[in-house]
């Protein structure tokens, strides 16, 4: 018909009558399969092959072909269509590139937060060796206490570089997890310790609510858990204009060998409205001015 001969590259059907396509059209490769499969099957399931047009481009198409062999001997005959593809395979290519150029973009995100998370240590090390050597010094009771919390602070850092690190190693496949036996409560005792005097300075009430049922060990990475207690705490200073704050751990399932505990801060802010509270789960995502959140560990 007119489009397999548009689609061929003839400009009328005389040129096409009486040639094989096989022959003129198809790769060589190609050409060999197509009669192997029509040979033993009869039939040519439809795949995608390539084309080459009179002028010589290359065209795509799903091609499908039928062998029709008739019983009063006449000439065995081929029967097929071929459906132009080109357009498909345009946007596969433009898919193919968006996709390594966006593999390219991860892989350079990558090394970057690698390269900061050592370049971050070298300082904060500094940072945590200053504050040790001034711990030896004579300091009053109430300075022992400032530099405790400014060692703390400089630990939590170091922690979440450490995490940096781990998530750029993990976007690489090379993540390592890590556990440790480590105490909750001594975990929340420090960090409510660097949030109590910010609280103080707003004239906000800081407590712990802590379960007495709750185990004395755990195993894990606290690591993670002090990031996350350490976000519900700085949103909950940062929007809670009066009233209080409160840290809160309780135990939901306790079977002996293990436990299932929860941490929540809540605070008396001016909270999330229900229509926002599904984005601040997205990434980047910020509902500004309100804050009233629950994290279960």
């Amino acid at each position: 018909n007119q489009t397999c001969v548009e689609l061929l590259g003839y400009t009328s059907r005389e040129e096409v009558i009486g040639k094989k396509v096989r022959t003129v059209h198809l790769p060589e490769d190609a050409r060999k399969t197509y009669l192997d499969l029509l040979t033993t099957m009869k039939r040519f399931p439809a795949r995608e092959m390539k084309l080459f047009r009179t002028d010589g481009s290359v065209t795509w198409v799903m091609l499908s072909a039928t062998l029709l062999e008739f019983k009063d001997g006449s000439p065995p005959e081929i029967q097929g269509t071929m459906l132009s593809i080109d357009e498909l395979k345009h946007t596969e290519d433009k898919l193919r590139f968006a996709k390594y150029s966006a593999e390219s973009a991860n892989l350079a995100k990558t090394e970057f937060l690698a390269n900061m998370s050592h370049e971050l240590r070298t300082p904060l090390n500094g940072v945590l060796g200053m504050t040790q050597l001034l711990a030896e010094t004579a300091l009053s009771d109430e300075q022992k206490e400032y530099v405790q919390l400014a060692n703390t602070s400089a630990l939590s850092l170091l922690g979440l570089i450490d995490h940096i690190l781990e998530f750029s190693t993990t976007t690489a496949g090379q993540a390592a997890m890590s556990s440790e036996e480590f105490d909750i409560r001594k975990l929340i005792r420090e960090e409510v310790s660097w949030a109590a005097p910010l609280a103080s300075e707003k004239h906000l009430k800081l407590r712990c609510e802590v379960s007495p049922y709750i185990a004395e060990k755990f195993w894990g990475e606290p690591r993670w858990i002090r990031q996350i207690l350490s976000g519900l705490l700085s949103n909950a200073l940062r929007f809670t204009a009066r009233g209080e704050i409160v840290v809160a751990l309780s135990a939901r399932i306790d079977n002996g060998a293990s436990q299932l505990i929860t941490l929540s801060v809540r605070d008396t802010g001016v909270g999330i409205p229900p229509e926002k509270q599904a984005l601040i789960f997205e990434p980047f995502t910020q509902e500004i001015g309100r804050a009233s959140c629950r994290e279960r560990v």
